[in-house]
C-alpha cells in the first residue's frame, strides 16, 4: 500500500485532538481522583484519633501547591502508553496518520520515540523552573543592588521570549514544509504519513501562512537586534559620560596653567581657582583671567588660606 505524506491540516487536527483529550479530560479526571483520596485520607485521619487538631492540618489539600507537575506527569503517561510503546495517539488514529522515522517507510525505533516524548514534555517545564529558581536566587542574594537585581531579572526574563520565538520559527516552518509539528519531532526526525488510499490535499492557505509567520519571525529578530545594538550604544554613552564626569572631576582639583596639584590657592575676582605662583605672575603681565578674560588685578587676586579641595 502506497504511504502518503500527512498534511499540515491531518497533523494539526491529531495534536488538537490529543491535547483536547489531555486537558478537558485526563487531567480533570487525575485532579478528581486525587480529590477522592484527599477526602478518603482525611475521613480515616479524624476516626482513627481523638485529636481535635489531627485533622486540622489535612484541610489544606497539599497537591494544589503541585498543579503544573501533576498535568505533566499526566501527559508524560499519556504519551508514554501511546507513542512511547509504538501505539498511535487518540488524535493520530482520528485522522488516521502514523509516525514514520526519517525514511518515511518505516515506524521510529523505542529510542526515538522515547527521547521524543522527553523533549517534548519536560523541556518547557524544566526551562520554567530553572528561570524561577534562578528569579528566586537573585531575589533572595542581599549583596546584589537592586537595579542589578531588576536587569538580571528582566534577562531572565527574556529565556522565555527566546524559546517562544523558536516555537513560532519552526511553526512557520511546519505549515509550509508539512515536516514536523513540534521542535521534538524535528531533533528526531519524525514523520508524519497517512494510511489512507489516496494522496490528501494540500491546502495554500498553510504555506502562505507559513511565510507570513516566517516574516514575522524575521522582522522580530531584527526588532530585538535594533533593540539589543540600541541597548549597548546607551551603556557604551552613559561609560563615556561618566568617564568625562571623571575627567572634570580630576581637573577640577588640578589647576587650569600648570595641570598640577593646587599649591596655594588662588581666586581670582570671577571666582576661578588657580596657584598662586602660576596667576600671579599672569595678572601682572595680563590682568584678566585665564579663563574667562574678566578683568583681574593682581591686587584682586584672594590666596584661599586652609581651603583644600
Amino acid at each position: 500500500m502506497p504511504l502518503f505524506k500527512a498534511s499540515v491540516a491531518e497533523i494539526i487536527r491529531a495534536k488538537q485532538k490529543d491535547d483536547e483529550l489531555i486537558s478537558t479530560r485526563l487531567h480533570n479526571l487525575v485532579k478528581e481522583a486525587l480529590r477522592s483520596l484527599f477526602r478518603l485520607h482525611t475521613e480515616f485521619a479524624q476516626d482513627h484519633t481523638n485529636e481535635s487538631t489531627f485533622g486540622q492540618q489535612f484541610r489544606i489539600q497539599p497537591w494544589v501547591n503541585w498543579t503544573t507537575e501533576i498535568e505533566m506527569l499526566t501527559s508524560l503517561v499519556y504519551f508514554f502508553l501511546t507513542t512511547g510503546v509504538g501505539n498511535q495517539t487518540f488524535g493520530e488514529e482520528y485522522v488516521n496518520i502514523v509516525q514514520v522515522d526519517a525514511s518515511g517507510r518505516q515506524h521510529p525505533g523505542w529510542q526515538n520515540r522515547l527521547f521524543m516524548v522527553l523533549c517534548h514534555i519536560l523541556t518547557p517545564y524544566v526551562v520554567t523552573k530553572m528561570v524561577d529558581k534562578s528569579k528566586s536566587l537573585v531575589n533572595n542574594q542581599e549583596w546584589i543592588l537592586e537595579s542589578r537585581k531588576t536587569f538580571l531579572i528582566q534577562q531572565l526574563d527574556k529565556v522565555g521570549s527566546v524559546f517562544e520565538w523558536f516555537y513560532k520559527l519552526h511553526r512557520s516552518i511546519f505549515l509550509i514544509t508539512a515536516s514536523s509539528d513540534s521542535i521534538a519531532k524535528a531533533i528526531t526526525s519524525i514523520g508524519h504519513v497517512t494510511i489512507r488510499q489516496r494522496l490528501p490535499p494540500v491546502y495554500r492557505a498553510f504555506i502562505v501562512l507559513g511565510y507570513l509567520g516566517l516574516l514575522e519571525s524575521l522582522l522580530s529578530l531584527c526588532y530585538k537586534a535594533l533593540s539589543l545594538r540600541r541597548t549597548i550604544l546607551l551603556s557604551r554613552n552613559e561609560t563615556s559620560a561618566q568617564c568625562q564626569d571623571r575627567k572634570q572631576t580630576i581637573s577640577q582639583h588640578r589647576c587650569p596653567l600648570c595641570y598640577e596639584q593646587f599649591d596655594a590657592i588662588t581666586s581670582t575676582i570671577c571666582g576661578h581657582l588657580f596657584c598662586w605662583k602660576c596667576v600671579y605672575p599672569w595678572c601682572c603681565a595680563e590682568p584678566i583671567c585665564p579663563i574667562c578674560r574678566e578683568s583681574c588685578k593682581p591686587s584682586q587676586l584672594v590666596l584661599l588660606a586652609n581651603y583644600s579641595l
